[in-house]
């Protein structure tokens, strides 16, 4: 058990390394939510289907990765966000979407640039809500184990934490590595980590020392 352990953590240290190394040389593949990005808002005057839109788009854009907003409380109102955008290809497009439309307009849409986000600003909001549930958790783990009764509680909650930061490192090393793009999803991916990790940690901490007092 303790061979296998020390296995995982020096796999996990060896993936921490490589995404340090991949982020200093290449950084993090952001997603389109998240890179700097052209927002086209596009005003019809009409209603509009969005599998129109999206065809139209498609064509112009097509190898792009696209996102999609109807602008609430305007039903002849949409936003396209592209990454990357040429004024020929805005040209084309308008003119598109006047052909498809049948609209007299000279100009049927605006654009503006959307920066681009740290890694650091986009986890930002959680960090605090994360803390704070981690303390709490933390503190009822040690209730639950009875802190004081038995020797080493201190020590198993603090490795509960190193596992904790472990994981979240791995995770977020894999995907500089492999470059999958940071977007909601890797949010997402980051909260799921946090529950699963703390979870089993309880589990096991729980259970390591019902057999300990059993013994």
């Amino acid at each position: 058990m303790k061979n296998k352990k020390n296995i995982i953590y020096i796999l996990s240290v060896v993936i921490i390394v490589a995404g340090v190394i991949c982020t200093a040389i290449w950084g993090f593949n952001y997603g389109t939510s998240y890179s700097e990005a052209e927002r086209i808002t596009i005003y019809l005057g009409k209603e509009y289907k969005m599998e129109d839109i999206k065809q139209i788009v498609n064509e112009v854009f097509e190898k792009e990765d696209k996102m999609y907003q109807e602008i609430e409380g305007f039903s002849d109102t949409v936003a396209v966000t592209v990454k990357n955008v040429t004024s020929g290809q805005l040209d084309v497009l308008n003119s598109k979407i006047k052909e498809k439309y049948e609209l007299d307009d000279e100009t049927v849409l605006t654009s503006s640039v959307i920066p681009h986000q740290r890694l650091r600003d986009i986890v930002k909001p959680y960090i605090m809500p994360l803390i704070i549930t981690t303390i709490i958790v933390w503190l009822g783990m040690a209730v639950a184990l009875k802190l004081g009764a038995n020797e080493g509680i201190i020590a198993k909650l603090i490795m509960a934490f190193v596992n904790l930061v472990l994981a979240e490192a791995v995770y977020v090393s894999a995907f500089a590595i492999t470059r999958l793009p940071i977007n909601e999803f890797f949010i997402m991916g980051i909260l799921s980590v946090y529950i699963i990790v703390t979870i089993c940690s309880f589990k096991f901490k729980v259970n390591l020392v019902k057999e300990e007092k059993k013994k």
